[in-house]
């Protein structure tokens, strides 16, 4: 439901109580408190499933070896666990050298 409609609705209903006489002004407080309540829960919502996805490198690598596993075999079934399971292992040692040549590029330029 539209925030216009839900604003509509309330101001109909403040409305009708204040024609009846029944409205005093805690209620009508308490009808604008639930009415921004649930307008910064929902806003609250639409934050956290806009937010993007932050990957950390460990799940980088896993995804892309997964990748890899399903482009060269279909999809990972029992016969191809074990190559889904080389690849990932293969892909955490490679990153593993790639930064292990790093560090010693970069001590022999500082040293």
């Amino acid at each position: 439901m539209s925030v216009r409609k839900k604003t509509d609705r309330l101001a109909r209903r403040i409305v009708e109580r204040i024609q009846d006489g029944t409205a005093d002004h805690t209620m009508v407080t308490n009808m604008l408190d639930s009415l921004v309540k649930n307008r910064d829960k929902r806003i609250a919502q639409l934050e956290r499933r806009n937010k993007p996805r932050v990957f950390t490198m460990t799940q980088k690598i896993i995804t892309g070896a997964l990748r890899d596993c399903i482009r060269n075999h279909g999809p990972i079934t029992k016969e191809w666990i074990g190559s889904a399971a080389k690849r990932i292992y293969i892909n955490c040692i490679r990153v593993d050298e790639q930064k292990l040549a790093e560090e010693q590029k970069d001590t022999v330029q500082n040293g």
